[in-house]
């Protein structure tokens, strides 16, 4: 969608956003429905939810609150971007990867309220799109809905609901900074997901060391960890990878995880391309005739553009520099 006010201008960047978004719930939807088990009921217990379900119940109260002023107000363009964002980076990026370790569960009440929650939280989401995608949806809704539910035109809007909400959480914020300093690693180094490694994590206080040990385990079922030591000031090993988080400071040792040699060549050859652009946007910004005659916000995003290319070119520098 384009800003408010703007024209809207064919894009084939913008039809691949809307493909991939598409295709992310439905991939979510078919989870969902594929780790149905016939002896689930259809009530939550709500007395054995975890902190993770009460954090996205929580979460998609808060969206619904923000899409529904922004549909009373007319900006269309805000509410499909707090849906996306929402559903792309809180249900489905962490939500979802979550749900896979409840759904592999003993406990057949967490695996009841998670199929429960996580339904409810995707058929939600599909009424909030159901204005804007109508076909999707409604083809996703016939397959989610309950016996006792109408089609998805006549469905009830979703209304906010305050004691659904509460205050940030600190334990899925940590967890989120964490996993995501263990996801850069393997992907700036070139890391495969489906390869194992094993991690350190050396808590800045040791205040901490109870909330670290909490999410142990969920650390080491969504990073595909092998072994991970957690502790106060923990001495960096040698040839290891370094990611910062707020609380913590996490060391990967990369042994033989990766072909030096390789990686080195790989990285060596970005660089030089990300040079090349650098150098590109300098000259540009450097033209007197380009920055008084470009609008500011062409300016703004090439200065943009050129920081991000500038933090990418000192991050492969010292990975280099560390695989050598």
């Amino acid at each position: 969608m384009s800003p408010q006010g703007s024209d809207v201008y064919f894009s084939e960047s913008g039809l691949e956003i809307g493909r991939n978004f598409m295709s992310k719930i439905w991939n979510a939807s078919r989870f969902i429905m594929l780790n149905h088990d016939e002896s689930f009921n259809e009530s939550i217990n709500h007395d054995e939810l975890g902190i993770y379900d009460k954090w996205i119940l929580s979460e998609l109260n808060k969206t619904i609150e923000k899409v529904n002023s922004y549909y009373d107000s007319y900006q269309f363009n805000e509410a499909i971007k707090v849906i996306y964002e929402f559903t792309w980076s809180e249900f489905c990026d962490w939500y979802i990867e979550l749900a896979k370790i409840n759904f592999q569960s003993d406990n057949q009440i967490v695996k009841n309220n998670t199929y429960l929650i996580s339904r409810h939280v995707l058929k939600n989401i599909l009424l909030l799109l159901h204005p804007i995608a109508p076909f999707i949806t409604e083809e996703i809704w016939s397959y989610l809905k309950d016996k006792s539910d109408n089609d998805i035109i006549v469905s009830s809007w979703p209304e906010y609901n305050q004691d659904n909400v509460i205050d940030k959480v600190e334990i899925i914020d940590t967890l989120k900074d964490v996993v995501t300093s263990i996801r850069t690693i393997r992907s700036e180094l070139n890391i495969a997901p489906s390869k194992k490694i094993d991690v350190l994590i050396s808590i800045n206080d040791q205040s901490d060391s109870e909330l670290f040990q909490k999410i142990k385990d969920t650390i080491i079922d969504i990073s595909g960890i092998d072994q991970l030591e957690i502790d106060v000031d923990i001495e960096k090993p040698k040839k290891s990878a370094v990611g910062i988080s707020k609380k913590c400071v996490v060391y990967v040792p990369l042994g033989d995880l990766v072909d030096t040699k390789s990686e080195v060549e790989r990285l060596k050859k970005r660089l030089s391309e990300i040079e090349g652009l650098i150098t590109s946007i300098e000259n540009k910004l450097d033209n007197k005739s380009f920055i008084d005659k470009a609008p500011a916000e062409i300016i703004n995003h090439e200065k943009s553009k050129l920081n991000d290319f500038i933090v990418e070119r000192d991050k492969i520098i010292d990975n280099i520099a560390l695989l050598k």
